[in-house]
């Protein structure tokens, strides 16, 4: 298998994983787009009918953009607020810090 499809097949079973974890806490995965060939950037919004989280991962910059949403009707249109912004030492760790800022937000 060649690197672009290791990469791209590591991703995908990450996204795959994280969806079995949120499950857990009533959450899914609502969007997703992963740009391989921009570094393996992505944006991913998971989240339930009320509230959502969307990470911007910039592959080639290390940073991680994380936003809110809390929906009061589904048939509004979502406003997203800032919540943080940080720079991650590596492409592996930006998964574990997802895993973990999901937790802490949809247990509470």
């Amino acid at each position: 298998m060649n690197s672009l499809s290791s990469s791209a097949s590591s991703h995908l079973k990450w996204l795959n994983d994280l969806q079995a974890q949120l499950s857990g806490l009533g959450v899914a995965v609502l969007e997703h787009n992963y740009l391989l060939l921009l570094m393996g950037s992505f944006s991913l919004v998971v989240g339930n009918a009320h509230r959502r989280l969307r990470f911007d991962w910039d592959g080639r910059e290390f940073f991680l953009n994380i936003q809110q949403c809390h929906c009061e009707n589904q048939g509004t249109p979502q406003v997203w607020s800032h919540l943080k912004n940080t720079r991650i030492s590596s492409p592996d760790s930006v998964e574990v810090f997802i895993e973990r800022q999901c937790s802490e937000v949809f247990s509470a």
